[in-house]
């Protein structure tokens, strides 16, 4: 507002405030005027458009601050960016592996395990150490495993092992404990052979006279009192057998998964298992089979093996003896031990003189076993993803070969083939197993770099490399 027009404003207001009558006198005058128009008194022309303009001045005022007040209490706060959180832990049951003195076995994932989600990231690692070569697999889903092999470095032992999330089709490097590996360092010192994974956080790596245990997935490594010539997981708890071979006596212990306090379920003699060469063990569940192999080759008078079985997580054993059937001329022997998730038992059963062998598969627990045709050179390892899908590795035409029987061994065929053998004898070690009724691997011995894939119960492979 000007200022000439406001001070003019100001003496106008002052002169009607000296002007007014008293408060009596108004009401008096008001009453007596009742009936008559009041006189109007005369007003300067520019005094009502200054009256207006501040009017206007005030209400327009009023209105902007009434606004941007209501918006300010109505109106929502701004999201804040969201933050970053850590994705959760990778997940990793376990499969076959092989031990030196002992065929390969098939194992049922625990219960506990949990499959890696679709599109989860492979664990955090390094590389994979160029030229590795797998002596053992365990995976806890059908996606998520690690493999213990060993790679070529300036310093000895050179025991890698590496993991992965994809179903075979990456992997990375993790980190081991020192130690050498059997077959390859001269372990006169404590070597492992093998490795289990129960969940992605808690996994065993193990030989005869070592035992390491890991709960957070591999980052670092404890080692436990004794060893382990075989060990297995499933049914919520671990089971592991010490012993040596040949002719020690053998127990078998169990422990909560990752737990460090072991208990005796099963002790056998020296009497017991003879001239032993090696053990095996196979879990389904609750079910739980162990295998202790005689001298195959010869120097004992017989070389029978004998089955062991449990049918309640290893707490309670019966033995079931040798369970090959004496079908064949001359001794037949148990060179190799399978089970499946519908809980049938495959043994590969070999003649003592000869290079002639079958399969065998029983439904009842071990009690019984229904043989196969006899066929050569098929007597490497043996793997089952049922009671009708059993699988044998051996040579076929030159070529180390996996052959696949849908009706108890009766017929076979050949369903993947690595490479060339030197020598006239099957392979011995090797790997195959299956973790699931349709998931399997196989590493063969003239490929160690490769693993083979089937998801469909055996019936088509593919071939992973490490990378």
């Amino acid at each position: 507002m000007p200022e000439d027009l406001e001070a003019r404003l100001r003496r106008e207001l002052r002169s009607w405030a000296e002007e007014a009558p008293p408060p009596h006198a108004v009401s008096v005058r008001t009453l007596d005027a009742a009936d008559a128009m009041p006189a109007e008194r005369a007003r300067p022309a520019w005094l009502l458009s200054a009256i207006a303009a501040c009017v206007v001045f005030l209400v327009v005022g009023a209105t902007v601050g009434g606004i941007a007040l209501v918006r300010h209490l109505t109106e929502p706060a701004q999201p804040t960016a969201p933050t970053q959180t850590a994705p959760p832990a990778s997940p990793t049951g376990s499969v076959p592996s092989v031990h030196p003195t002992s065929p390969n076995r098939t194992t049922n994932p625990p219960s506990s395990a949990r499959p890696a989600p679709p599109g989860a990231a492979v664990p955090v690692g390094g590389p994979v150490p160029a030229g590795f070569t797998v002596h053992d697999l365990t995976f806890v889903s059908d996606n998520e495993g690690w493999a213990l092999g060993t790679a070529p470095c300036s310093s000895r032992p050179c025991t890698s092992l590496v993991g992965t999330n994809g179903g075979g089709r990456s992997w990375v490097g993790i980190r081991p404990p020192v130690v050498g590996l059997i077959g390859v360092d001269d372990c006169l010192a404590a070597c492992v052979s093998n490795v289990r994974f129960a969940t992605p956080a808690i996994g065993y790596l193990f030989g005869p006279q070592v035992l390491y245990l890991t709960t957070d997935g591999g980052a670092t490594w404890q080692r436990q009192s004794g060893g382990a010539a075989a060990l297995e997981i499933g049914d919520g708890n671990v089971l592991r057998v010490q012993g040596c071979f040949p002719g020690c006596p053998l127990t078998v212990q169990i422990s909560t998964i990752g737990g460090t306090a072991w208990r005796t379920v099963l002790a056998l003699s020296s009497t017991q298992v003879g001239t032993d060469t090696g053990v095996q063990l196979s879990r389904t569940g609750g079910h739980v089979f162990l295998q202790v192999y005689g001298h195959v080759t010869g120097g004992a008078s017989q070389a029978h093996s004998a089955l062991y079985v449990s049918a309640d997580g290893g707490q309670n054993w019966a033995d079931r003896g040798e369970p090959c059937p004496q079908v064949s001329p001359g001794e037949v022997d148990a060179s190799a031990l399978s089970s499946a998730t519908d809980e049938s038992i495959s043994v590969l059963c070999t003649q003592r003189s000869g290079s002639a062998s079958f399969v065998a598969v029983s439904t009842d627990g071990g009690r019984t076993f229904q043989s196969g045709k006899v066929l050569d050179h098929l007597q490497s390892q043996v793997g089952s993803a049922s009671m009708s899908s059993v699988f044998v590795v051996g040579t076929v035409g030159g070529r180390e070969s996996l052959v696949r029987s849908v009706d108890r061994g009766l017929t076979w065929t050949v369903v993947a083939q690595s490479g060339s053998l030197t020598g006239s004898s099957a392979p011995r070690g090797g790997f195959l197993g299956f973790e699931s009724a349709t998931t399997g691997r196989w590493v063969s011995l003239s490929d160690p770099s490769t693993v083979w894939t089937t998801r469909d119960g055996g019936a088509s492979w593919v071939r992973y490399t490490f990378h």
